[in-house]
């Protein structure tokens, strides 16, 4: 157990020393909606972000032009399904910059959306500094535990019984879904979905359509239900497959 426990304090480090590389690796790009939260936030960050002082608060659209050239840590917050959608979309035309999620988050929904969206790790303002502490230490004892049991076999294809690897957390990013179905797209939703596409936020695809962001959330919604997706993605991916 002792080097299985090495072996996933290795991982961890390795993820911390990825947020080194790039040219501007004293800088932390943080979502500008977490700015009147920031100082709640500063003090946990100490272990997962180095050089946290360099900050620059940006946003969604600042993130899709700049955090790529500048591959620095970038900070996110999820607390709502829309918001991991986001943070999906980053993930997805950004794969290597590190993530980190902030939520206030009482029943792990918003920690789920966060990390099935693509973050490297999250913060949650709920809890207290020195219980998260702890729960960083039970997730080092997960990761070592995650080690020790053998990896599912998928040779047998997708009718096997083995059992997926339930001790790691690429088992809930990773999930089988059912293929999705063929959908009568009318002329405003194949618009929605160029919209989509881009990197709009809802906010500017909903003054885009005159509509609320309320309004704009639901159709959105809408749209996924019915192409059976689950955020913005998994929808473009969904699109790509029915037009080819």
């Amino acid at each position: 157990m002792g080097t299985n426990v090495a072996v996933a304090e290795d991982l961890v480090r390795g993820e911390r020393m990825h947020v080194n590389r790039g040219a501007d690796e004293s800088k932390l790009w943080v979502h500008a909606g977490l700015r009147k939260n920031f100082d709640a936030i500063r003090p946990r960050l100490s272990g997962i972000v180095p050089n946290a002082d360099a900050v620059e608060f940006i946003d969604y659209d600042e993130i899709n032009t700049r955090v790529g050239r500048a591959d620095g840590p970038v900070m996110l917050p999820v607390n709502t399904e829309y918001q991991a959608d986001e943070l999906r979309f980053i993930r997805a035309h950004h794969p290597t910059v590190f993530l980190v999620a902030v939520t206030h988050d009482l029943t792990g929904h918003s920690t789920y959306y966060a990390m099935r969206a693509g973050a490297n790790f999250v913060i949650n303002l709920a809890i207290p500094c020195d219980r998260a502490t702890d729960l960083g230490a039970a997730d080092l004892r997960l990761r070592a535990t995650a080690h020790e049991r053998p990896t599912a076999d998928t040779s047998a294809g997708p009718e096997s019984d083995a059992t997926p690897n339930r001790g790691s957390v690429r088992y809930l990013t990773q999930r089988s879904r059912p293929p999705v179905a063929p959908a009568e797209l009318d002329q405003a939703d194949k618009q929605l979905i160029q919209m989509l596409r881009t990197s709009l936020t809802v906010a500017d695809i909903a003054r885009r359509s005159y509509m609320s962001e309320r309004s704009m959330y639901r159709r959105i919604r809408k749209l996924y239900n019915a192409l059976g997706v689950t955020g913005r993605t998994e929808l473009i991916q969904a699109v790509d497959r029915l037009e080819a």
